[in-house]
């Protein structure tokens, strides 16, 4: 079983393995890749991914030619998904009267073909594939709709008199209608939305596998990939009704992600995060790229927004999707809960660094020990054991391909050295674009340390986080996350530092401010201002005139407990030089009722 980070060198690889001081346990996540996967991108006509990021909303009915399997014709009508059945189809309606089933009981396209026990052939009864189709999307509809509150997907026959103009099928009745037919291997159901009339949400039908037979393992297997086959497909049918041209990243993501919420026992998401384009194999590619691997292998992210805060919110996203487009929609959706897209990104992509063997249940992924660990850009480990003077470390050292994309990021790998007591200075400068910096250290067997995260919100400049008494810690992770909603390609540096004299009892016991040199010259380049938190929660930095009036807000968000640096250029919050002058920086920290505050002077001179 091949266990391998794919772009680190052997050794890298060797010394990851045993850094905690155990064997990366790669039985757990190193599953056989997919060997089927979702074509409704594949067959969609409408939903592929746009230069800004969103797909192409229909506006026609004419757009597209309907093609169910019960209307003639061949694969060149479906997108090469399958093709027409070649005898006449019977249907079964399933046990909650909302799904008519088409199948035949003939021809390759028959129910359970590959598994003689689920066929039930010329017995004159409903095959038994066709009854467990039947009771899956059943269930998948109750959790969907009765229990997470989606809408059902629109009806088709309500628009019967359009579907007889353009000469097509519209199942016959309001009933939601679904295929059994033998598909192209590689694929394991579709659901395709019919641009029937003008508008974001369209009627749609579903075509399934008729036998999961590649899986090549059991019935049993054949059945869980049904299952979260059919709940996968139904969540398609669910988003077009309220917009069917939305990012595929989005669609794709959300429906890998619904499979949890309706099977969760059946975890086949597992086989996409070790061997698919991701968050964890490839961390410097946009939350929304589409490549036909990250759309899958991204439910990582839906995951988190439900973890972190509730599922209920994917289903807000959605709502907001009717009428805005997905980054902006789930920007809108993370406000409704108090957060926003770039600082709930930040977050994500610390909780990455708790995968594998960093796991922890409680606070971060709740399956997290069976994921991959994540993908570094560097490592940096101590080039001679006690050697003090030989621990600075500067990068990245990263190919250009591997700079972070807008809303993606890079991990850099630090291992303490055990015999040098104090701590680490990390100097982070944004050199193009905005980012958001935290670093993640992983406590030390038997050190008593706890997993750390220290994070700085979104920056344009300069930061420095120090960790001190950095022994506590197994691996101090600096994570750097691009904050950017378009672009590739941004550009950072950093320098990393050991400084015996970092330890725990050389730091303040309270919050602290300073501002430094100050006065402050324009011509001397920018002030730099270091803060110190004692404890995790609300941090507002703020600079004010001599008359109370806000000049420029430096930090505005969440903070975890540690030291860090920022820095002002003299401008304000639009870009406008300031005048020469004397400003309060103010930074406040906590919440309502347990807020403190701590101000100091600065004067300006240009």
């Amino acid at each position: 079983m091949d266990c391998s980070f794919p772009s680190l060198p052997f050794l890298k690889r060797l010394f990851l393995t045993f850094v905690a001081g155990t064997v990366t346990h790669c039985a757990v996540y190193a599953q056989a890749p997919p060997t089927q996967r979702c074509g409704t991108l594949h067959a969609h006509p409408f939903a592929h991914s746009q230069p800004d990021g969103i797909a192409a909303r229909p506006h026609r009915p004419d757009q597209v030619t309907v093609g169910r399997p019960t209307v003639p014709g061949e694969g060149n009508r479906t997108g090469d998904l399958g093709h027409s059945y070649t005898v006449e189809p019977e249907y079964h309606v399933s046990p909650g009267g909302h799904f008519k089933i088409w199948y035949v009981t003939t021809t390759e396209d028959r129910p359970g073909a590959g598994w003689p026990e689920l066929e039930d052939a010329d017995t004159g009864t409903v095959p038994e594939y066709v009854r467990q189709c039947g009771m899956f999307l059943e269930e998948s509809r109750r959790v969907i709709v009765e229990e997470l509150g989606y809408r059902p997907p629109p009806t088709d026959y309500q628009y019967h008199d359009l579907y007889e103009e353009m000469d097509s099928d519209d199942g016959g009745d309001g009933l939601y209608d679904v295929y059994i037919v033998d598909l192209p291997s590689q694929f394991s159901g579709y659901t395709r939305p019919e641009a029937i009339t003008t508008g974001a949400a369209l009627p749609s039908y579903i075509v399934v596998d008729n036998d999961f037979v590649e899986s090549r393992r059991s019935v049993e297997k054949a059945l869980d990939l049904l299952r979260i086959t059919i709940a996968h497909e139904y969540f398609h049918a669910v988003q077009f009704g309220y917009d069917a041209g939305e990012a595929a990243f989005w669609l794709e993501q959300s429906a890998v992600w619904i499979e949890e919420q309706v099977y969760d026992e059946v975890d086949d998401y597992l086989t996409y995060l070790p061997s698919f384009s991701g968050f964890l194999t490839e961390p410097w590619l946009a939350l929304d790229a589409s490549n036909g691997e990250h759309e899958y292998a991204g439910v990582l992210w839906p995951l988190f927004l439900e973890q972190r805060f509730d599922r209920d919110l994917i289903r807000i996203i959605w709502e907001r999707a009717e009428t805005s487009r997905a980054l902006e929609a789930i920007d809108e959706g993370l406000r409704s809960v108090g957060s926003d897209l770039a600082s709930a990104f930040q977050e994500f992509t610390t909780w990455n660094v708790f995968t594998d063997m960093r796991a922890d249940a409680e606070r971060y992924y709740e399956e997290g020990a069976s994921y991959p660990p994540v993908e570094l850009s560097d490592l940096h480990e101590p080039v001679l054991p006690g050697a003090s003077d030989r621990l600075q470390f500067d990068g990245p050292q990263i190919p250009a391909g591997h700079y972070p994309e807008h809303l993606a990021a890079n991990y850099i790998l630090f291992v303490p050295d055990s015999s040098l007591h104090g701590g680490l200075r990390i100097e982070f400068t944004g050199i193009t674009g905005a980012w958001g910096v935290s670093v993640a250290g992983s406590g030390a067997e038997g050190s008593g340390a706890a997993d750390s995260v220290m994070t700085v919100p979104a920056t344009r400049g300069s930061v420095t986080i120090e960790v001190p008494d950095w022994t506590r810690y197994e691996t101090v992770m600096l994570v750097v996350a691009s904050l950017e909603r378009t672009g590739a390609g941004y550009e950072y540096a950093y320098s990393a530092t050991f400084d015996p004299g970092l330890t725990g009892a050389s730091r303040p016991i309270a919050a602290s401010l300073t501002t430094f040199p100050n006065p402050f010259y324009l011509s001397g380049g920018p002030a730099t201002v270091r803060y110190e938190v004692d404890r995790s929660g609300d941090v507002g930095l703020a600079l004010y005139d001599v008359r109370g009036r806000k000049v420029r807000t430096l930090v505005d968000g969440v903070h975890s407990q540690g030291t860090f640096i920022t820095t002002w250029d003299g401008t304000d919050d639009e870009g406008r030089r300031v005048a020469s002058g004397v400003y309060f920086c103010r930074m406040t920290t906590g919440e309502a009722g347990t807020r403190s505050e701590v101000t100091r002077k600065l004067l300006f001179l240009k």
